[in-house]
């Protein structure tokens, strides 16, 4: 709990006749990360891709005939000729109906377009070879508005005739003499010809007529394909869901297949592993494979590439739950090196208290709990964590906001908190830690001064942990005179020291400790000489003396300005417990001098600061962990470790 979780590097011969179910067990049992290699380019590989890459096709093609949705989750573990086989039967079945369906959907496309033309045409009762047949008139069809139709006809005096052959078309008959005029006046027109695709001898009526018949008849041949399509469909609907969940694992395993080792006809699977989940392993690959297999493991240190810095070892952290929740934000910072503190748990704490020192109120803090155990009912998978982390942070609200005495915004309830506070601490008074800001400026400075202590006592354990994880690997010249080693703890330490003493003894120095303050800066500077001296390494000074003094004085000022910076950093958690409390004044006052509806800036005013503030605050909870915190442990990171497992339809 407290260290990264033991891990082993394993490597497994197998046969290859025995792989899928190997690779199957392992994505089961889902603890050990799996090394894979560049593809290999062989013959044999380069058949699998096009196999698969034939299944993949013809699953498309069935789902598109379907019209259903391919699954993207992985079934179980089938022999690819037995999903290959199933998917040809399936195909040959239907190829013959999709076929079908195709050549009638194109006939239909092309019948739907004639009917679309020759519908407007419809009402026209005279054939196109009679209209040729008249040898002294012209006549043409055309779209145009009413108007612009009775303009022309004005404009042609008399010699234009016109049939209105459906909404804005129509049949325009002038004289062959009147052929020039009329062309000419319709260049004026918003006019557009239409051609008059229909046949000689028939009434435009009839040929709409007849092309709705056959449409029919093509409608009624898709209905009965479709019926049987939906036939079979309702038969194969869950063995076409299940072979394609099972062909998505199969591409996974072929996937691994191609990007591991293979010697003859063995394979050898490599990857880290949990040390306290070997022997499960072990025993279960016994259990399916018998004496067909061979296991070796290693430790961390004994892999060439871990020793040469090549590789790094995976990190897995390891938690009881309550802190679980955790984890997730201490690998979006990065993963913590192998073989060193688990930071998890002090994490937490600090989060927490942190959090609920600058968003202290019962109400508030309940209304932060409720919201996240309706989101952790509701059992959504990536909002778990989530969920649970409100939860614990509206209960550490709720915690301070005892302290402080406030609840949705109204602060040092005399009737409720005070004879609590009497009968518990012996305090007659509705707070145990003073934040009302109408008390005056010495709760701003005693606020300030707490916080300015949280700082340093983390930044102290963060150099700690730094300490201890340099000790574990061996960097003792970082652990004894770094900035974050010995001699920066003994600097820090001392500060705090003088610090409390100030406060306690109003501002009496004692001088011991500022010997301590100096000696600490000088073993920091003297860093690389003294070790070298002690570990009787030559020469004393690796860049030579006069890099070493420009250094030293660069390394003094970085020392001062970062470890008042540090600690000052955290006066903000002080600025943000004072801007809750300053928010729930105001919102009270205004309330009060509202009167009746004063309810309602209470409830807009609450709402504002869980929002708002809640997201503020937790984003600063977060900055100081980040960047203050974790920068003083958080100097190499690891890598996180990826277990292979596949959550598969059960």
């Amino acid at each position: 709990m407290f260290f990264t979780a033991p891990m082993r590097y394993i490597k497994l011969i197998i046969l290859d006749k025995d792989f899928q179910k190997t690779i199957d067990l392992l994505a089961d049992f889902g603890w050990i990360e799996i090394k894979k290699n560049e593809e290999e380019k062989n013959l044999n590989l380069l058949s699998i891709n096009e196999k698969i890459d034939k299944i993949e096709g013809i699953i498309s093609e069935i789902h598109d005939f379907f019209d259903i949705k391919k699954s993207q989750k992985d079934g179980n573990l089938t022999d690819l000729e037995k999903i290959e086989e199933y998917f040809n039967n399936l195909f040959l079945k239907i190829k013959s109906y999709k076929e079908e369906i195709i050549s009638l959907k194109e006939k239909k496309f092309e019948l739907e377009k004639s009917i679309n033309e020759i519908e407007q045409y419809k009402d026209l009762n005279i054939t196109k070879n009679e209209l040729d047949k008249f040898n002294f008139i012209h006549y043409t069809i055309g779209s145009s508005s009413q108007s612009d139709i009775e303009k022309l006809k004005n404009n042609m005096k008399g010699r234009l005739l016109y049939v209105e052959i459906s909404k804005d078309l129509y049949l325009l008959i002038t004289s062959k003499k009147g052929k020039w005029t009329l062309d000419s006046e319709l260049k004026k027109i918003n006019y557009k010809e239409r051609s008059l695709n229909i046949e000689n001898f028939l009434l435009p009526k009839k040929i709409y007529n007849k092309l709705t018949e056959e449409s029919n008849i093509l409608n009624n041949k898709l209905n009965k394909l479709n019926h049987i399509k939906k036939d079979i469909l309702k038969k194969e609907f869950k063995l076409i869901t299940k072979m394609t969940e099972n062909f998505n694992l199969q591409k996974v395993y072929l996937d691994i297949f191609k990007k591991i080792n293979h010697s003859g006809s063995t394979t050898i699977i490599e990857g880290w592993i949990l040390k306290e989940k070997v022997v499960t392993m072990t025993e279960k690959l016994k259990e399916i494979l018998g004496p067909c297999l061979a296991i070796v493991t290693y430790k961390p240190e004994e892999i060439e590439d871990v020793q040469k810095g090549k590789i790094k070892v995976p990190v897995n952290i390891n938690n009881y739950w309550i802190f679980k929740p955790f984890e997730e934000l201490i690998f979006n910072y990065g993963a913590p090196k192998y073989g060193t503190l688990d930071p998890t748990v002090i994490f937490a704490v600090t989060f927490l208290f942190l959090f609920g020192f600058m968003f202290g109120d019962i109400g508030q803090g309940l209304t932060i709990f409720l919201i996240g155990l309706i989101l952790k009912i509701k059992k959504t998978k990536k909002l778990q964590n989530i969920a649970k982390i409100m939860q614990y942070a509206g209960i550490s609200a709720m915690i301070f906001g005892y302290i402080y005495g406030s609840i949705f915004c109204f602060e040092q309830i005399h009737q409720i908190f005070t004879p609590i506070n009497s009968f518990l601490f012996n305090l007659n008074r509705p707070y145990i830690i003073n934040t009302s800001l109408t008390s005056g400026f010495d709760v701003v400075f005693n606020l300030v001064f707490i916080t300015i202590g949280i700082g340093l006592f983390m930044n102290l354990f963060g150099i700690l942990i730094n300490i201890i994880n340099n000790f574990l690997h061996n960097k003792y010249q970082e652990a004894l005179f770094s900035r974050n080693g010995i001699s920066g703890f003994i600097l820090l330490l001392s500060i705090i020291i003088l610090f409390i003493n100030s406060l306690t003894f109003k501002f009496n120095i004692n001088v011991f400790f500022l010997y301590l303050i100096l000696l600490s800066i000088i073993l920091i500077l003297l860093k690389e000489p003294l070790y070298n001296i002690i570990t009787h390494h030559k020469p004393l000074f690796h860049g030579g003396v006069g890099f070493w003094i420009l250094h030293s004085i660069v390394e003094l000022i970085e020392i001062i300005l970062v470890t008042i910076s540090n600690n000052l950093s955290f006066i903000r958690v002080s600025a943000f417990a004072i801007t809750h409390a300053l928010l729930s004044y105001i919102i009270i006052e205004i309330s009060l001098k509202i009167g009746f509806f004063g309810f309602l800036i209470i409830i807009i005013g609450n709402a504002i600061i869980i929002g708002l503030e809640g997201l503020i605050v937790s984003i600063q909870t977060l900055r100081l962990e980040y960047y203050e915190f974790f920068s003083k442990f958080f100097v190499d990171k690891g890598i996180k470790f990826l277990p292979f497992k596949i959550e598969k339809n059960k």
